[in-house]
């Protein structure tokens, strides 16, 4: 498939709306495309973006975006409508990585600032921040259930943190930087990969 008309693209690492219908992608022309992939056509443009800045991420039911900025905030972005939501801002460094949960009621963000922000989706604000890192947070993942919050850090840690009450269960050291994090189908084991 090639997709006309755009600067060089840049795609996020999950690009793909949940039914697999639909590609997102983020271009230097500071404009966010929605491709139908059956029919290769562009269907929507997300204009508002301030910079090309992946990744973008789906909520679970299809209907929202989240998007990336380089003032450290986060754009969501109603698709049914086309319309900018909100900037949910709190972070005070680039924001690394960012993924909605399971039931899509909250949007997790990580950030070089050594934080992760909790998002209350419906509300559109921040519902807490998790501390506990020593440096630049890289990348988070939710357990299938929604319930666990794990983290990566290049402080060599992967933190798991309970999403009701906001708070670190347990912590595993690595003895070098956490690159990737996975957690298997049934949410019992966690597998991660390390760089040097």
């Amino acid at each position: 498939m090639v997709l006309k008309d755009q600067a060089v693209s840049f795609f996020s690492m999950s690009p793909f709306s949940p039914d697999g219908k639909i590609l997102a992608s983020v271009s230097l022309d500071k404009v966010i495309h929605l491709w139908d992939v059956n029919s290769h056509k562009e269907i929507k443009q997300l204009k508002g973006q301030s910079d090309n800045m992946p990744p973008v991420s789906f909520s679970p039911d299809g209907k929202l975006l989240a998007s990336n900025s380089n003032d450290n905030s986060i754009l969501l972005w109603d698709l049914a409508g086309g319309g900018q939501l909100v900037r949910l801002k709190g972070h005070s460094e680039f924001i690394t990585s960012f993924i909605f949960s399971p039931d899509g009621n909250t949007l997790a963000s990580a950030s070089l600032d050594k934080t992760v922000y909790l998002w209350d989706v419906a509300a559109r604000k921040k519902s807490a921040v998790l501390k506990g890192h020593t440096d630049n947070v890289n990348l988070i993942c939710f357990s299938p259930d929604g319930k666990i919050l794990v983290s990566t850090s290049n402080d060599k840690t992967i933190r798991f943190w309970d999403i009701k009450e906001g708070k670190e269960t347990s912590l595993f050291k690595h003895g070098f930087g956490v690159t990737h994090l996975t957690f298997s189908p049934d949410g019992k084991m966690s597998d991660s990969e390390i760089g040097r």
